[in-house]
Parts: structure tokens; sequence; C-alpha cells
């Protein structure tokens, strides 16, 4: 339930008012989304048929903003969650949005951590190699220890013989 200007609306309400969304084929201006006078008029049959509520087009619009940005919000949630559990493989619903993004903040040392354990990486690279090994392990001695190997690496592919 969301409360609204036009009172708490309800998942019904939500779904409801998603599908007039999507039966008014919104146009999308430089990636935002603006509501036609048809679904705000839509809107206001909806809140007179369902509700017996009468509403101003400006009230639709205020309550077709907050279920936008609710939809919007739970969106951004599920990527998150779905990121989260992909990286991680653990089942992600019953954790707080802190604690996601906790873990969220994690996943380029993860990747990196495999990128590493797969040997996805150029090892005549020394300063990616020093680079990759900071961002996976956050151990400046293993960076260094990778560096090094990484120039001894660079040095025989270049063929010199100071290995």
């Amino acid at each position: 339930m969301l409360k609204t200007n036009v009172g708490t609306l309800t998942f019904h309400d939500f779904k409801a008012i998603a599908d007039l969304e999507r039966k008014a084929k919104l146009p999308i201006d430089d990636g935002r989304v603006e509501p036609t006078e048809s679904l705000l008029e839509s809107i206001v049959d909806y809140f007179k048929r369902e509700k017996a509520k009468t509403i101003t087009p400006t009230q639709a619009y205020f309550a077709w903003l907050a279920l936008y940005w609710q939809k919007e919000s739970e969106g951004e949630r599920t990527k998150l969650k779905a990121e989260v559990s992909h990286w991680f493989h653990f089942d992600t619903s019953n954790y707080s949005e802190k604690e996601l993004l906790g873990y969220h903040a994690n996943i380029p040392r993860v990747k990196a951590q495999k990128q590493i354990a797969e040997h996805k990486y150029d090892a005549t690279d020394f300063e990616s190699v020093y680079n990759l090994f900071m961002l996976a392990f956050d151990d400046e001695e293993l960076a260094v220890e990778a560096r090094n190997q990484s120039i001894k690496s660079h040095m025989k592919q270049q063929g010199s013989s100071n290995v």
C-alpha cells in the first residue's frame, strides 16, 4: 500500500493504473515518460468507478507519479537483488536494502577475483595486473608480487635475457 494525495493506494490500484498506462502507450521523450491527458482522464475515471471518489486531473497526475516512482524503485531493488544473487550465489529475499548495497559495493572485487582465477587478463601488462590484484584483494604486497611476476613475463615476451 502506498499513501498518496488521493488516499492509500493498494496493489490492485497499482496494477490497474499500470494497465491504464500500458494501454495509453505513453511517449518517451529523452528517456522520460510523461503521462498524457487521456491517461490522466482514465485515472480520474478509474477512481470514480472503483473507489467512488472524485479526483482532479492534477490529483490523478500525482497518483500516477507516486506509483511511477514506486515502480521505478521496485525495479531498481529487483535489479540490485538479481545482481547480488548472481555474483554471490545466495537467495537475497531476506536481506535489507542496506545489506544488499553492501554486497553490491563488493561486486567489482568479486569480478576481479573471478578474472584472476580464470586467468582472463594480460599477464604481461604489469600496471593492469597490479591494479587488478589490488581491486581483487586489497593487498599491496600481493599486488606488488603479481606486478613483479608480470614484469618478468613482459621481459620474457620481449626476449630480454635479464630475467
